[in-house]
This record gives C-alpha cells, sequence and structure tokens, in this order.
C-alpha cells in the first residue's frame, strides 16, 4: 500500500548519559503528571537527598561535594525513571492506533525507540517533537546510537538523513529486540541469523552430543530442550517460504544425523539415514512443524484481545488503496489460515475465544505431516 516506511532507531542515550543531564525537579514533575501519588514522589526525593561522592586520584580521595543531577550508580531506580520520563515525553505525541489508520507509528520499550513515518518531510517534523519534549526533560539525541531505514520493494538511494542539525546513519538492517529489521521487510534474514544461533548453540553442547555415556533419547531430549528453542525465538510472525522451510529442515537434519548415527545395511556396511528415517524417529515433529504450530495459536492470543490493542486493530484491518506493480506478498493470517486448511482447523475465530480448548487444537500441528 506504502511505497515505503521510515525507520529511526535507538533515538536516546542510555540510562547514565540520560540523567547526567537530568533535573531532578523535573524528574518529580514528570511522575506527577503520569499520575504517579505524591507521597511516592516524595519518597524517590528522600532517596536521592544528601547525595555526596568523592573521587580518588593516586590512592588520594578528594573532599566530599554534592551530587544535584542523576541518580547513584547502579541505582535501582535509573532504570525505572528513565521509562517513566520516557513515557513522559511519548504521552505528548499521538501513540494510538498502527500503521495502517495514522501515518506516524512509535514504538517504544525500554530505551529502545523506533519511529515509523510514510515520508522524509513528516518524519522530521515527528523528530523535532520529540527532541523538543525531549530535551525539555534534559534528554539529548545520540546520533551515534540512532539509525535511519527505508523500507520499500524497490531500492533506494543509501544516503544520511539530515535532520537540522543531526545527521542519521543510513543503514540496510538493524537489530530491535533481538530481531533483524531490514528494507525489504523480508524474514529470510532473521531465520538465517537465528540458524546461525542455533549452529551456536550446537557447537556450544558439543561434548554433551558427542558423549557415548547419553544414550540417543537423551541427546534428543537436550536437543528439543536446549538447542531447537533457540531457532525459532519470536518465529509467531514469520511467514516461511518454501527455501526457508528447506533450511530449518537441513539445520535440523544435520543435527538429528549426529543424533541418531548412521545406519548398517544388511550387507555390513553403513550409510546415513534418510530425510524420511528422520522424520519416522522423530514423529513427524520437526522443526518447521513446531515454528507452524506456534503462528496458528498466535492469532488466538490477538483474538482474545481489548478490541483497543494495537495487535488487533493491525489483524483485523484490511487495507486499501492503489497496489504498487507486482503480486503483493500474502498477509500474515493468510498464510496462517492455509496452514489451519491443511491441518483441519475450522472456525478458529470462534474457538480460539477457549483458552484450553486452543491450546489443544495448537498442539496437533507439531506432529502434522503435511506442514
Amino acid at each position: 500500500m506504502y511505497e515505503y516506511n521510515i525507520h529511526l532507531h535507538n533515538l536516546f542515550t542510555d540510562f547514565k548519559q540520560a540523567f547526567d543531564s537530568v533535573n531532578r525537579s523535573r524528574k518529580s514533575n514528570n511522575l506527577l503528571i503520569l499520575g504517579i501519588p505524591k507521597k511516592s514522589v516524595q519518597l524517590i526525593g528522600v532517596t536521592m537527598a544528601g547525595s555526596k561522592a568523592t573521587i580518588r586520584v593516586d590512592n588520594q580521595y578528594t573532599s566530599m561535594f554534592p551530587i544535584t543531577n542523576g541518580v547513584r550508580q547502579r541505582h535501582a531506580l535509573s532504570s525505572i525513571l528513565f521509562d517513566l520520563v520516557l513515557e513522559a515525553i511519548l504521552q505528548k505525541m499521538n501513540i494510538t492506533g498502527h500503521i495502517g489508520t495514522k501515518s506516524t507509528q512509535i514504538l517504544a520499550y525500554a530505551d529502545d525507540v523506533t519511529i515509523m513515518r510514510r515520508s522524509v518531510n513528516a518524519f522530521k517534523d515527528t523528530l523535532f517533537n520529540i527532541e523538543k519534549e525531549a530535551r525539555r526533560r534534559g534528554l539529548l539525541v545520540n546520533e551515534n546510537k540512532t539509525k535511519y531505514m527505508q523500507v520499500a520493494r524497490a531500492l533506494l538511494n543509501d544516503e544520511h538523513l539530515w535532520c537540522r542539525k543531526h545527521k542519521f546513519e543510513h543503514v540496510k538492517e538493524f537489530s530491535y529486540l533481538g530481531s533483524q529489521m531490514n528494507q525489504t521487510n523480508s524474514i529470510s534474514s532473521e531465520i538465517q541469523a537465528r540458524i546461525l544461533s542455533g549452529n551456536r548453540c550446537y557447537y556450544a553442547h558439543g561434548k554433551l552430543m558427542e558423549s557415548r555415556a547419553l544414550n540417543r533419547s537423551s541427546k534428543f531430549k537436550i536437543h528439543k530442550s536446549l538447542i531447537r528453542p533457540v531457532v525459532p525465538y519470536r518465529c509467531e510472525a514469520w511467514t516461511l517460504t518454501s527455501r526457508d522451510e528447506q533450511n530449518l529442515r537441513i539445520f535440523e537434519r544435520r543435527i538429528l544425523r549426529k543424533i541418531f548415527g548412521p545406519l548398517q545395511t544388511e550387507g555390513g556396511s553403513w550409510r546415513i539415514r534418510m530425510n524420511y528415517e528422520l522424520h519416522e524417529l522423530i514423529g513427524n515433529a520437526d522443526i518447521v512443524s513446531f515454528i507452524k504450530s506456534r503462528t496458528i495459536a498466535r492469532p488466538g492470543h490477538v483474538m482474545r484481545m481489548d478490541d483497543r490493542r494495537t495487535a488487533k486493530e493491525s489483524l483485523e484491518w484490511k487495507p486499501i488503496g492503489m497496489r504498487i506493480t507486482g503480486r503483493p506478498r500474502k498477509r500474515w493470517i493468510v498464510h496462517i489460515e492455509e496452514d489451519m486448511q491443511i491441518t483441519g482447523i475450522k472456525g478458529w475465530r470462534k474457538q480460539c475465544m477457549e483458552r484450553a480448548e486452543w491450546k489443544r487444537i495448537t498442539e496437533k500441528p507439531k506432529t502434522h505431516s503435511g506442514l
């Protein structure tokens, strides 16, 4: 629907750098704006009152001096206060809705902030407003940690973004909350990164997997509990292509062949196990079936959400407007409904309302041979 989206990631500095410039009276005002009781705000102020420090130089300590800004080093309130100040900043922005119903979307988790905009000029205006509110509270934009990326199906220029006096580096991908985001919005790069992590995990447990003190059943349990979970991390939002499924199965078969070893033929020679033989040994419960069972279970969780939640609104949203040239990609829910049809799940929108029953239904795809 849209020509491109613009992402600005990791907007603010880390906790210590931020609070070195935040005045305590400003923090108190921010806490009161958020509806925190005045008594709690006063207790927080008491914990910071009278803070003093000294500096050691060549084993000699300087005289004591008062600390008027920030919090004590490694203080438990450091991250909490940072999140509250950031929440006060974002409340000044209109962050309701999702990217389909409005031109601006701001996603924030702890100190990771992502801004999405449909045009460059509108994006600069949003950033200016956020920077203005942040500066009033003593927070500054960190150019070194902030990245800029355009998302589109067509190739775009790789020029850096100038926003007033700030220059943000243009990147083709970045990591956000453990997931890889890229220009083409393709999940394949994320899957490749997860497979590499799975390989590292396997070699980290290489001694256990090669030990003769453990039988095959124990090694397979180690694989299911320690190695396999590394790959499908946050797989609920994945849409797998045939190549992605093949790469995932190749990764797991390599490990299974190490676990179960070669097979002796009637003539006394040894050969590696065929793919169908490995599937029989694990009862068709391969990694692709596990991932698809997780993705099938996710819409049920979203449907049970409140109608005002962003995830629920995005699931029910119907795109409008002109499509770009070429076949559009299938939506996430379309992939899931096709897998539901293969596994024989019908009327999922009604069945998912019963949590226990939906959990029982979504366990079946884990061993379904058609996925």
